[in-house]
């Protein structure tokens, strides 16, 4: 199959269409750092590094700003720079190429916060917006927690893990699943059920909502204790990007590793998405693992974005269904009990 820009160039996977990406000032709320997704090859304790207005070269050679050792890496892959507050990209003529957000790019691009940078097919960062002095707070008195409420596990009636056999599969059925779904949180029960069947994660977490202090929990899978990590949360749900934020060691790496919740929770994995829609989040999935030493993969972190647009859509599908059958029934009563809607013949 011949692959274009609408089609994940890694797996083929056909991909939504890209958000509208503004490119506003960050220099004054924070540092802008490149978070390493995918550790092979990279130096040993060398997980992130932060962007300046100095061009820093990232690639195979010793020269370079950031080395890593990977054969898929150019010698000179790829340059990174802040410019007017903007962090901005740019490919050196790399023989697998740098993608944004999984597209192609052959002229300097400019990214935000949430913006996934890779190097050809096996190298993956994010691009995080550190707060300094929030993260200084957090590190004085300790990252608090969101409260949770106490939602009961729904059982599942799916076929065990081993019955999925990749993750077109998965999606296939999650789209059929939910493709008449009633309720919000049917919809997040489904969508935690289908991640659980390849997702190598020992929690799940579904929330709505548009701001850090509203998050209501609808759906979750495994213990509630400890809860998610309200730093990872906020900074998820005030990117408005749809792409996860991915910790393939919170243990380890810098800005995460300091939270008194992540040491506390012995957090090992973290994947967070935004439910993004129309330039608003409303709400979010979050994942983790504690104490296993197994990290999210590229696949993993894919497979995720993807459910994670499914449920948007879903998501947007229920709430509209919800305001029309409010507009009938005010319409309905204004006009004395008769719905003023009448049936179309389309025979």
């Amino acid at each position: 199959m011949e692959r274009s820009a609408k089609h994940c160039p890694f797996c083929g996977t056909l991909l939504p269409p890209s958000p509208f990406n503004p490119t506003p000032s960050y220099t004054e709320t924070g540092r802008l750092v490149l978070v390493l997704a995918v550790e092979q090859g990279a130096p040993a304790g060398t997980t992130s590094f932060e962007l300046t207005t100095e061009r820093k070269v990232i690639g195979r050679s010793e020269q370079a700003d950031f080395r890593i050792t990977l054969p898929s890496i150019s010698r000179r892959h790829a340059a990174v720079w802040v410019e007017e507050g903007v962090a901005r990209v740019e490919d050196l003529g790399s023989q697998h190429g740098t993608f944004v957000n999984y597209h192609k790019i052959a002229q300097p691009t400019n990214l935000r916060p949430g913006d996934r940078v890779s190097l050809g097919g096996d190298v993956h960062f994010h691009l995080v917006l550190e707060d300094d002095e929030e993260g200084a707070t957090n590190r004085r008195k300790g990252d608090e927690e969101i409260p949770l409420p106490p939602v009961k596990p729904v059982s599942s009636d799916l076929p065990p893990a081993s019955a999925a056999t990749g993750h077109l599969q998965v999606i296939s059925s999650y789209c059929s699943a939910t493709f008449q779904v009633a309720s919000e949180q049917e919809l997040f029960e489904q969508a935690l059920d289908h991640l659980k069947q390849l997702l190598p994660a020992e929690r799940f977490f579904a929330m709505t909502g548009r701001a850090i202090e509203t998050l209501q929990v609808l759906a979750h899978r495994g213990e509630l204790d400890p809860p998610p990590s309200r730093g990872i949360m906020r900074r998820v749900l005030y990117s408005l990007s749809d792409r996860p934020f991915v910790s393939g060691d919170a243990q380890s790496e810098t800005g995460i590793r300091e939270r008194s919740s992540i040491v506390m929770s012995n957090v090992r994995s973290v994947m967070c998405v935004g439910l993004v829609g129309a330039g608003q989040c409303e709400g979010m999935i979050y994942v983790d693992t504690l104490g296993s030493d197994q990290p999210f993969s590229a696949d993993d972190e894919h497979f995720l974005h993807v459910i994670a647009q499914v449920t948007v859509a879903r998501l947007s599908a229920i709430r509209t269904r919800v305001e029309l059958e409010a507009m009938q029934e005010e319409l309905t009563h204004r006009s004395g009990g008769v719905s003023p809607l009448k049936p179309v013949d389309v025979s």
